[in-house]
């Protein structure tokens, strides 16, 4: 699979390219644990709807053991990067009215992350 890290227009766009050897994940509530062997591609998270701008609180934690992986937010005002490769902690971020998508992005990543809104 051709390798869609620095892609634009692959990150803009709606459609999900994913090949992993192994992509297990699970969603209760506002928290998502993923782990994942061999990612590479790009694949939407969730979707945040936004009726005003606001500030959300995240916490996170994302190691990756293996290539490159990356958290990004998509919107009508483009791509903006929360974390790459490692992260641990809590994190505000701002979000403007409407809707922004959370995608992964990854080069042949191995990686474990969780992700919850707080």
């Amino acid at each position: 699979m051709r390798d869609f890290y620095d892609d634009e227009r692959r990150i803009k766009g709606i459609a999900n390219y994913v090949t992993a050897l192994s992509f297990l994940g699970s969603k209760v509530g506002k928290k998502g644990i993923f782990k994942v062997k061999y990612f590479t591609g790009v694949k939407t998270l969730g979707h945040i709807r936004q009726k005003e701008d606001k500030n959300l609180k995240f916490r996170i934690s994302f190691h990756v053991s293996e290539g490159k992986a990356k958290l990004v937010m998509v919107n009508e005002y483009g791509i903006k990067t929360l974390v790459e490769n490692h992260a641990e902690g809590e994190m505000q971020v701002f979000l403007p009215k409407g809707k922004t998508r959370l995608r992964l992005v990854g080069a042949r990543a191995f990686f474990e992350l969780t992700l919850e809104r707080i």
